[in-house]
């Protein structure tokens, strides 16, 4: 008996040893990994800490869309009065991301059209977080009754269905992301309280491992759909909440970019009530050449706001 406590208490520890050597090699190359693309978190502070704590998304939306550093942008033309409000969503390519306010999207339909513009969208965003919005009391509050809610879709949205943490910095600092799941026919936030289930999360192997599941596996290497009624769920049931509070708004999905068999997404969701605007069907361009983007990232620059905005508001009769 002796014998077998000895040998099982063995295995346990070898098996100890060989997630920390894990645990620290993959913190070690992905802390490199950040430094030769030269993120700026790690430029300014140095390596992220092992294992510094868990996050798990709960964002206070009262004091969030101000403008201030790192809290959104601040709502655009609100000195137009005539006019009802657009509010926008998605994520960093709608926020603006390395865009000064006056390159923005919001910022050049609000001028180009005369009227208030929120801006909704964040960095690394996606449906997740308007629906988030839409069911927090802050967005009716914050927002009078808009004629167009827009969100702006683009082909990573449906990675960020699944994934646990986003990229590399947010698995080292264990920063989780916001993700639903769907049961008994609603759509419920997980929200990480499981805290045995959080030891085996918590780990950069498992990290990891996950991603390349969702990768190679839900989505087959960048085949989203997958993913596309999870993507619909998420957007038609954050227009049912928004519409429990404005009656009378219309709701805008934009495509910025080709993914596979796009028909079937943006069927369901015409079908749902949404208006939708095919920018790769409507724009003879190339948004992703380099005169549309960031000259070290493919995120939209200036140019393609100017291109792409007049023709989103002709779409809109705006």
């Amino acid at each position: 008996m002796k014998k077998i406590i000895k040998i099982t208490l063995l295995n346990i520890l070898t098996i100890i040893l060989i997630v920390l050597a894990l645990e620290i090699g993959v913190w070690y190359c992905e802390n490199e990994r950040l430094v030769l693309s030269k993120d700026e978190y790690v430029l300014k502070n140095g390596f992220f800490p092992f294992h510094k704590g868990m996050y798990t998304f709960n964002k206070d939306l009262s004091d969030f869309f101000t403008g201030e550093p790192n809290k959104g942008r601040a709502p655009e033309g609100l000195e137009y009065k005539n006019k009802k409000p657009i509010v926008i969503f998605g994520c960093s390519y709608a926020y603006g991301f390395m865009l000064n306010r006056e390159q923005t999207f919001s910022y050049k339909l609000s001028k180009l059209t005369k009227r208030p513009v929120y801006n909704r969208a964040y960095e690394s965003w996606g449906s997740a977080h308007m629906l988030y919005q839409a069911r927090s009391k802050y967005l009716y509050e914050q927002i009078p009754e808009p004629e167009y809610v827009i969100f702006l879709s683009m082909h990573d949205h449906f990675r960020r269905l699944y994934v646990m943490t986003f990229m590399s910095g947010d698995i080292l600092g264990e920063n989780f992301y916001l993700r639903y799941k769907e049961k008994n026919g609603e759509l419920i936030q997980i929200k990480n309280t499981n805290k045995f289930l959080n030891i085996f999360k918590r780990l950069y192997i498992f990290q990891k491992l996950h991603h390349f599941y969702v990768n190679n596996y839900i989505l087959k290497n960048e085949d989203y759909t997958n993913g596309y009624d999870f993507y619909f769920k998420q957007l038609s049931e954050s227009k049912k909440e928004m519409q429990k509070h404005w009656k009378n708004t219309k709701f805008v999905f934009i495509l910025y970019d080709w993914i596979k068999d796009e028909d079937t997404i943006l069927n369901k969701l015409e079908n749902d009530g949404y208006i939708i605007i095919n920018l790769p069907a409507l724009v003879n361009k190339d948004l992703y050449a380099k005169e549309y983007i960031l000259e070290k990232d493919y995120h939209p620059n200036e140019e393609a706001w100017n291109l792409l905005t007049p023709i989103i508001a002709k779409e809109l009769k705006l």
